[in-house]
């Protein structure tokens, strides 16, 4: 993960994956549509993002849609509330391993690396990607800041 700049894009077959850390984060509102155009809107850029959060991602019979280039992750349950997809070159440099909560509205993606990724003693961080709705009082989410934010050896798989 350098800061390179991407290399040009001749807008023909899918574009490249950066050469920096690129996330992009979207609520799908449960709807396919709404999936496709943003995975479509990717074909006109001029790199995919290395990791798509999802909230509200369409999910039916527990399965997520695929998409060339990309593999998905989502918690375990019938109607997960997020999913993450991770670019194929993303994982084939770097180990990525989906954890999950007791809640479907939270799941950590933990990423390392043999080589340091930001600095010679860093090899590992977490990317934490939660639906969290205010109640009906707007001073409670649904997801605690205990359940989105546990010690880094509290989040179990």
């Amino acid at each position: 993960m350098n800061n390179q700049p991407a290399p040009h894009y001749s807008g023909k077959g899918p574009a490249p994956a950066p050469a920096f850390l690129s996330i992009i984060q979207h609520n799908c509102l449960g709807s396919w549509n709404v999936f496709l155009s943003l995975f479509e809107s990717f074909k006109e850029a001029t790199t995919y993002p290395l990791i798509v959060l999802l909230q509200d991602p369409p999910v039916d019979k527990a399965h997520l849609p695929s998409f060339n280039g990309f593999k998905s992750f989502l918690p375990p349950g019938r109607k997960p509330r997020v999913a993450a997809y991770v670019h194929m070159s993303f994982l084939s440099n770097y180990a990525v391993l989906p954890r999950f909560r007791e809640v479907d509205d939270v799941i950590a993606l933990d990423i390392s690396s043999n080589e340091p990724l930001f600095g010679p003693d860093f090899h590992s961080f977490r990317i934490i990607n939660a639906y969290s709705t205010n109640t009906a009082n707007h001073r409670v989410h649904s997801v605690s800041p205990e359940v989105l934010f546990p010690p880094i050896l509290g989040f179990p798989s």
